[in-house]
């Protein structure tokens, strides 16, 4: 992960002066102090159809300034991150914006349900959810066979959730210790989450030695969201 902020907050210096020379904060100021003056007016609701034009108007403006001035904030809070992290202070974010916080932080906690439930760097998180296989077959059911799964993923019908969890006892090789779906017919194939480097090798072979006509093997991406929805069933904070 990147440490050297500078030119991540000079391109967002840069995109926010470009928002700014477009919406014009000065004016949407001037135009707020204005409508404002215009709807405080006693008479205002005289002409009703004026009054929602003056007063829907300036919710518009109020609107369109805070906009532009949070991503002003933020972009200020971004800079006094990096710079108190550069002095060795120690900066806590919590935030629903994975993407923005898989981008700056060194260290990540996941809070769910009250506890914590992973702390650590981007790399041990990555390690904790386990990125689907997918199996680009021209014969699908083939690879669903109970044969061919036995001991590798958890008996059930072909895309209905499980219960049970990865590494249960049983699996081969073992996995991430969360909970998952069982196999998922695709239109390239076969997806099958939760399994181990061994279990994969091992269901290769089986279905190498089935004839089973195989184009491709690889493990989906996996994103920060992906890993974090896994360990809290969507209820976490970040």
């Amino acid at each position: 992960m990147a440490t050297d902020f500078s030119a991540e907050i000079e391109r967002l210096r840069h995109t926010y002066a470009s928002i700014a020379a477009v919406t014009d904060p000065e004016a949407l100021r001037a135009r707020i102090a204005e409508l404002s003056e215009q709807a405080s007016a006693p008479d205002l609701w005289d002409d009703p159809d004026s009054a929602q034009v003056v007063t829907s108007a300036l919710s518009h403006a109020q609107a369109d300034l805070k906009r532009v001035e949070s991503l002003g904030e933020r972009i200020e809070d971004l800079e006094a991150m990096v710079e108190l992290a550069g002095e060795g202070v120690t900066v806590m974010v919590s935030s629903h914006l994975l993407d923005e916080i898989d981008r700056m932080a060194s260290t990540l906690g996941i809070l769910s349900g009250g506890r914590l439930v992973f702390q650590g760097t981007h790399s041990e998180l990555m390690e904790h959810s386990v990125p689907d296989i997918l199996i680009v077959t021209p014969t699908p059911q083939a690879v669903l066979d109970p044969q061919i799964l036995a001991g590798l993923v958890p008996a059930q019908t072909p895309g209905q959730a499980v219960s049970t969890t990865a590494g249960a006892p049983g699996a081969v090789g073992g996995a991430a210790s969360v909970p998952i779906a069982g196999p998922v017919l695709t239109a390239q194939g076969v997806r099958i989450p939760g399994m181990s480097k061994k279990a994969v090798a091992e269901l290769i072979g089986r279905l190498a030695a089935a004839g089973v006509e195989l184009h491709e093997v690889r493990r989906e991406a996996q994103s920060l969201e992906d890993v974090f929805m896994d360990l809290t069933g969507r209820g976490g904070v970040l």
